[in-house]
């Protein structure tokens, strides 16, 4: 039996009400990547469990029950310290069971389907430390839906392939709207009433003739097929690892559409940015500094904490990004002067971006408040992930490695930078080019001139007997003047 947990500051009442009202729990360690946690509101308190997967980093939590803080102790529903510590290592054998008999559980390969390859796929994902985000939501959106997803991975043809990837693509443009119900009854809109404001769609639409907008449409509906015919493939792909012996040609002869993938066009110039911030209320533009200084998703941002900043190091620490993988950011000297004061007098736990009102940022709170700030800086309204573009476009134009970019960025190689910025790099080598290769028939003024009075030689050789040398010098008019010297062979002048 486990023994009694160390003391932790949670056991008593008195204790847990001196603590502060805040969103993440008061966690606390009862073994190795097990925690119980204390979440305090605004009239009760809850105690939760946390499950860390200590290979992949991967978190998993459950609410056990309400604290004794306000009425007793009933053992189900309303628990003590010491009756959550139990509750909570219940639960952990619990998930370990469950996770032990999930993997002990494998169908054979002639009677696996797709979405049971696609569930093991999943599970493989969030164990190995990658983030199964995508590949979930795309399975539940897209593949567990299709007919295909109850086939037989040993049934499956290249035309079951190719009619789910051409599915997705003829299928109309998906959107987050609900839609709205009818009204009983006609209702009087107030003039005073405020619209919501467009999303970065309806704004980009609004922009578009009809013949190009139903080209991009299209074009975003062949983008979606290829990122689910690649989750669908891995899905598949993996199954061949387990077992070589499943024939995988149907999935490899169907291709991706091509030139289907769009670039990031969205991202401010210097001067924008300043016109963003100067328009920011107060706790919002700290925010969006730290995203133009950084690079960094917003959802890394809401979860930064002071001790996650080494300002005499230049840099900052991201331990809980998409890919579960920590990376470090390096800071300009700007950045650095930006985080110092921005966290002075702060305890390491603490966030580093709060609210106006001292609370943490959610994961939508930003949405209404930047939109506003957009408009009032007289800039267009984009989403707050293009200030991350705007960060890694500004660097791919002034000449920064694209590896250097993808490791900032937390990417693993230069693939989705490329394919993302790589229309900025070339404007950057007409820089290069315009700037360092020297012109035939140069003009004065020109950008691309080579000074006054540089020369040029070029040797043409004359036989046996010696060589030729024309040096040119160009002058201030674009014309140039050249002179021919003759080196001729040692011993020529005996032979004369």
């Amino acid at each position: 039996m486990a023994g009694r947990p160390k003391k932790s500051g949670l056991e008593s009442k008195t204790a847990r009400l001196k603590l502060a009202s805040r969103n993440a729990p008061y966690w606390v360690a009862i073994g190795e990547g097990q925690q119980v946690g204390y979440r305090k509101g605004i009239k009760d308190g809850y105690w939760v469990a946390r499950l860390t997967d200590m290979q992949s980093r991967k978190k998993v939590q459950e609410s056990i029950g309400t604290a004794d803080d306000q009425q007793d102790a009933d053992g189900k529903e309303v628990l003590t310290y010491f009756q959550a510590v139990e509750a909570a290592r219940d639960w952990f054998k619990r998930s370990k069971e469950a996770a032990e008999a999930k993997v002990a559980v494998r169908p054979s390969k002639n009677s696996i389907i797709v979405s049971q390859a696609m569930e093991i796929y999943i599970d493989y994902l969030k164990t190995d430390g990658k983030s199964g985000k995508s590949s979930e939501q795309a399975a539940f959106t897209y593949i567990y839906r299709d007919p295909i997803a109850l086939k037989r991975l040993v049934d499956l043809t290249v035309d079951d392939i190719k009619s789910f990837r051409d599915g997705i693509a003829d299928s109309p443009r998906r959107s987050r709207l609900k839609p709205k119900p009818v009204p009983k009854q006609a209702r009087k809109v107030s003039a005073k009433s405020v619209r919501k404001p467009k999303g970065k769609w309806a704004l980009a639409a609004e922009s578009m003739d009809p013949e190009t907008l139903k080209e991009e449409l299209k074009r975003q509906r062949k983008s979606t097929a290829n990122r689910v015919l690649t989750i669908l493939r891995g899905a598949l792909n993996y199954q061949v690892e387990q077992d070589p012996t499943i024939d995988d040609r149907a999935w490899r002869a169907v291709k991706s559409f091509k030139k289907a993938d769009g670039v990031r066009t969205s991202y401010l110039e210097v001067e924008e940015q300043r016109k963003l911030l100067e328009a920011c209320p107060a706790g919002l533009r700290e925010l969006v500094a730290g995203a133009l200084y950084t690079g960094a998703r917003y959802g890394e941002l809401r979860m930064l904490r002071v001790h996650h900043l080494y300002l005499k190091a230049m840099n900052i620490k991201i331990e809980d990004s998409k890919t579960y993988q920590p990376r470090e950011i390096p800071l300009t000297e700007e950045g650095c002067r930006f985080f110092t004061k921005l966290v002075e007098g702060r305890k390491r736990n603490d966030f580093v971006f709060l609210r106006p009102d001292g609370m943490q940022w959610g994961k939508s709170h930003t949405f209404r408040p930047f939109r506003a700030a957009c408009d009032a800086a007289g800039i267009e309204a984009i989403p707050f992930h293009s200030l991350r573009h705007s960060y890694a476009s500004l660097l791919v134009m002034a000449g920064a490695e694209l590896m250097a970019v993808a490791k900032i960025l937390g990417h693993a190689d230069t693939r989705m930078v490329e394919k993302h910025y790589g229309h900025l790099r070339k404007t950057w080598l007409h820089e290069q080019v315009n700037k360092f290769l020297p012109p035939i028939f140069p003009l004065e003024g020109a950008k691309s001139q080579v000074p006054v009075g540089t020369t040029s030689s070029v040797t043409v050789p004359l036989g046996v007997s010696g060589k030729k040398k024309g040096t040119k010098v160009y002058d201030a008019t674009g014309g140039s003047t050249t002179t021919w010297t003759v080196e001729r062979a040692v011993g020529d002048d005996d032979q004369a």
